[in-house]
C-alpha cells in the first residue's frame, strides 16, 4: 500500500484574502484563506494558474488503490471563489479508459483524479452532480473543444455553496503495463535466404531503438544493422536467418518501462 496526495486548486476574488469552507462527507475539513487576487472575477484565469496550482487550497492522502466518491461542499465565506483542479499524483497516463499503455505520472507529476472514457479520448473531469445555489449545473464538454476533456471551472458567488460529487480513480505506483509508441515498421515474408531488411525513414527524435522480430518473436540479437535518425537497414545473422515463409518485422519504437514517469500534459499516444 502507498498513498497519493490529492490537491484541491481554485482562486478566490476579493480585495483582502478570500476565505473558503470546504466539507467533505458531511465532515468540515477546511475554512481558511484561498489564493486571492484583488483583480475583478473571469474565468480566464490562466495568467493565474502557476499561483492556482502552487497553491492548493486543500490536501489529503488516499491510498493508491481507491477507488470511490465524496460529497463535497465549498461555501465561499467572504469574496467570490474559481474551483479549477482537483489534481493527485501517482495517476495513470493514457489516451484510453482501459488503458494497456499507461504509465504514471510519478511523485511529483499532478494529473486530474479521475478518468474514464468519454468520445474519443478520456475525461479527467472528476466532479458530478454539481448543484451551485440551489441550481443543478451540467458541464458543457460537448460544445467547448478547448474543455473536451478536462475539469470544467465552476464559479461560486460569495456567501453561495457549491456541493458535488468528486470521483476519484484509481492511482498507479508502478506501471505493470509497458508503454509503447510506433514511430515506424515494416514487415517482410522471409525467403530462406536474405537477411538483409529495412524500415522507412523516421526523421524524428532519438529518444527510440530498433527493434526486430520473426514469428512474433523479438530476436534480441540480430545481427549487424546501421541505424540513424534517419533510416535502419538490419541484417540478422545465419543463424537467426528467416526461414521461407517466416514473418519479419522492423519496428522502431519508443518503449517505456517501470523505471520511467512522466508528468502533467504528457500523454502517449499510440
Amino acid at each position: 500500500m502507498a498513498d497519493r496526495t490529492i490537491r484541491l486548486h481554485g482562486i478566490g476574488f476579493d480585495e483582502t484574502p478570500a476565505t473558503l469552507q470546504i466539507d467533505m462527507d458531511g465532515v468540515n475539513v477546511f475554512n481558511n484563506v484561498v489564493y486571492t487576487t484583488a483583480d475583478a472575477p473571469t474565468y480566464d484565469v490562466n495568467a493565474y494558474m502557476e499561483d492556482i496550482l502552487d497553491n492548493p487550497v486543500y490536501s489529503m492522502t488516499k491510498d493508491h488503490t481507491y477507488t470511490g466518491d465524496i460529497a463535497v461542499s465549498m461555501t465561499a465565506t467572504k469574496g467570490d471563489f474559481l474551483f479549477t483542479n482537483a489534481r493527485s499524483n501517482w495517476m495513470p497516463i493514457s489516451h484510453t479508459d482501459t488503458p494497456t499503455d499507461f504509465f504514471t505520472s510519478g511523485d511529483e507529476g499532478y494529473i486530474n483524479c479521475h478518468y474514464s472514457d468519454y468520445d474519443g479520448g478520456v475525461s479527467r473531469d472528476p466532479n458530478s452532480n454539481v448543484v451551485i445555489d440551489g441550481v443543478a449545473k451540467t458541464a458543457d464538454h460537448a460544445g467547448n473543444p478547448n474543455a473536451r476533456f478536462g475539469q470544467w471551472y465552476w464559479y461560486v458567488p460569495e456567501t453561495k455553496t457549491m456541493t458535488f460529487t468528486m470521483n476519484i480513480s484509481t492511482g498507479l505506483i508502478t506501471p505493470e503495463v509497458i508503454g509503447v509508441n510506433e514511430l515506424a515498421a515494416a514487415t517482410y515474408t522471409g525467403d530462406g535466404a536474405n537477411r538483409t531488411f529495412a524500415i522507412p525513414s523516421y526523421a524524428g527524435g532519438k529518444s527510440n531503438r530498433v527493434y526486430a522480430f520473426i514469428n512474433d518473436v523479438e530476436v534480441t540479437t540480430p545481427g549487424a544493422f546501421t541505424s540513424d535518425v534517419e533510416s535502419t537497414t538490419i541484417t540478422f545473422d545465419t543463424d537467426n536467418t528467416p526461414a521461407d515463409g517466416a514473418s519479419v518485422a522492423v519496428k522502431r519504437l519508443e518503449k517505456f518501462d517501470d523505471s520511467f514517469t512522466t508528468y502533467a500534459n504528457f500523454e502517449l499516444i499510440s
